[in-house]
């Protein structure tokens, strides 16, 4: 009984179309504490800590990428992208990764309606502890920073085409491929 409490939900027809709660998985296995320091040093190098919107990408074998929207001063707004070109938890010496990074202004009313977009997500983010939904397949993060609840993390794996989620997935791939 225990096994079946461990497989995928995928795994039966069932996907969840909605955010989870973001696991902290590095405080059990430490692998994978070591590859989420050391890539999150890489990939949030040079954000702000207080974003309008963040979203990370980390999948099982392709190269891993983010992008942040931030308030520079005023009602000014810049996207920033980072992507590596190899996937980093497969690197022998990560230490001689060069992540690719671009930024670019936009407008405020774009980056409103994106930081709109994550608050509604984030909203609805469901909080029960250790939702596993597989093992090989992408992760993706959803960041928002507020006043009164500082940052602000959902996750979905692999969203099926079609749902909610993989249309979620699909604007905020499309803003990474803007920049």
């Amino acid at each position: 009984i225990i096994i079946l409490l461990l497989l995928p939900l995928s795994m039966f027809g069932q996907r969840i179309d909605y955010l989870t709660s973001c696991t902290d998985w590095g405080k059990e296995i430490p692998q994978i504490k070591l590859y989420i320091k050391g890539l999150n040093k890489i990939l949030l190098d040079n954000f702000s800590e207080k974003p309008l919107a963040r979203y990370v990408v980390r999948p099982s074998f392709d190269p891993e990428y983010c992008f942040q929207i931030e308030q520079l001063e005023g009602n000014s707004y810049i996207l920033k992208v980072t992507y590596l070109r190899t996937n980093y938890w497969y690197l022998k010496n990560r230490d001689t990764i060069n992540p690719v990074r671009v930024e670019k202004k936009i407008s405020s009313e774009f980056a409103q309606n994106i930081g709109t977009l994550f608050e509604k997500a984030l909203d609805s983010v469901d909080h029960r502890p250790g939702i596993i939904e597989g093992i090989d397949g992408v992760e993706y993060f959803l960041y928002k920073y507020s006043e009164n609840r500082k940052i602000s993390c959902g996750r979905t794996w692999s969203p099926s085409k079609g749902s909610k989620m993989y249309e979620l997935i699909d604007i905020c791939d499309r803003i990474v491929n803007y920049a």
